[in-house]
């Protein structure tokens, strides 16, 4: 979905259950070679917003590195990546550039200033946790980093207990249980692009991009249980479905 003039930077990531809303992010310029820290601010406006979806009306926004700092967590990237929102639809796990893990972010935060605002919009929620994952890149200067990825892709399974993340410079996937944290590593070749929940069962696909492939992951076990060759360089994954009469055909 294209926003209109003068609507959301970037494009839409989340849409609630309902429709009703969006849970959006923009990751800005992620291009260029000023990827340290201090340079952060050239990479120009980075958001995170949830915006009613009958007139694009904002109805809260926030600059997640200006949020992360508040929490203690200093030069951290204002680019917010992938996202998986909790079934609750009160928690979003975000992802956010250089960063090998990802951010739990509380949208309804009893202890956050009503009153608080952000470029005149209101500016609710706090970090509540944010969640390291192995750091594989052996030192890796951050310019090295593919369009500022340290994860890209973040997907939440149904039952809303455990994730699943895309450690696209370490070459894994870390399925987590969201109560504890703890994480199990899977290994899967060569910078993972993307992760989203599969068509059917409680499985996570995880596209690798440097190998032409799509891994499949049971949530349960964090076990792989299929490995698809596909086209060139796969990226964004999406579950759909083919009328069995469809498929039949393609056998005449």
């Amino acid at each position: 979905m294209a926003p209109p003039d003068g609507g959301l930077p970037g494009r839409p990531h989340n849409y609630t259950h309902d429709g009703e809303r969006i849970f959006h992010a923009s990751i800005g310029t992620v291009y260029t070679p000023t990827d340290q820290p201090a340079f952060d601010t050239t990479k120009g406006e980075r958001v995170f917003q949830i915006v009613r979806n009958s007139d694009m009306q904002i109805e809260s926004r926030c600059d997640m590195g200006k949020e992360l700092a508040e929490a203690g967590y200093p030069d951290m990237s204002s680019a917010v990546r992938p996202m998986a929102v909790a079934p609750d639809e009160r928690f979003v796990y975000l992802q956010v550039s250089f960063f090998h893990g990802f951010v739990e972010f509380d949208t309804q935060a009893p202890e956050a200033d009503p009153t608080r605002t952000y470029e005149g919009e209101p500016a609710v929620g706090a970090v509540r946790r944010v969640v390291p994952s192995p750091d594989r890149t052996n030192g890796m200067p951050l310019e090295q980093y593919v369009l500022d990825s340290a994860h890209h892709g973040l997907a939440i399974n149904e039952a809303g207990t455990t994730l699943c993340a895309a450690g696209t410079m370490s070459d894994y996937a870390a399925i987590v249980d969201r109560g504890s944290l703890r994480s199990t590593i899977v290994d899967v070749g060569a910078k993972p692009y993307w992760a989203t929940n599969g068509a059917v069962g409680d499985e996570c696909w995880v596209s690798v991009s440097g190998e032409d492939k799509v891994v499949v992951i049971d949530y349960p076990s964090a076990r792989t249980i299929a490995t698809v060759p596909v086209g060139n360089h796969p990226q964004r994954v999406r579950a759909g479905f083919l009328a069995r009469d469809v498929v039949r055909s393609w056998g005449r």
